[in-house]
């Protein structure tokens, strides 16, 4: 008979916001009057970080590999968080015509 040894609990590590994205994000708020950041799991792809300006409902995006991740950089970038509601769908504009053709990516060009 073997011995069972209890499994070790190691906590997670704290995740790091990559210093590009949150220049960008910062970048982001700075020109748009601030940002909301909603954060939207894709699975294995990672999780979006989509940008909504306070001024002016302008869009933006970046992507990271995890919530974790996500949240730092949302934190470190010193905008605040929020899910989908009816206020901030409101407010969101998009930039131009062609922006649900890039959101879009290549299924907007297929035929």
């Amino acid at each position: 008979m073997t011995e069972h040894v209890p499994a070790q609990v190691v906590a997670p590590a704290k995740a790091t916001a990559p210093a590009k994205v949150v220049g960008r994000v910062k970048a982001f708020a700075a020109r748009h009057g601030g940002a909301t950041a909603v954060l939207q799991d894709m699975g294995e792809e990672g999780v979006r970080i989509t940008l909504v300006g306070t001024e002016d409902g302008i869009m933006g995006d970046q992507v990271v590999a995890d919530r974790a991740t996500a949240e730092a950089v949302a934190s470190a970038a010193g905008v605040e968080t929020s899910d989908w509601d009816r206020k901030l769908i409101s407010t969101a504009t998009p930039v131009e015509p062609l922006h649900f053709r890039r959101m879009a990516g290549y299924r907007a060009y297929s035929k």
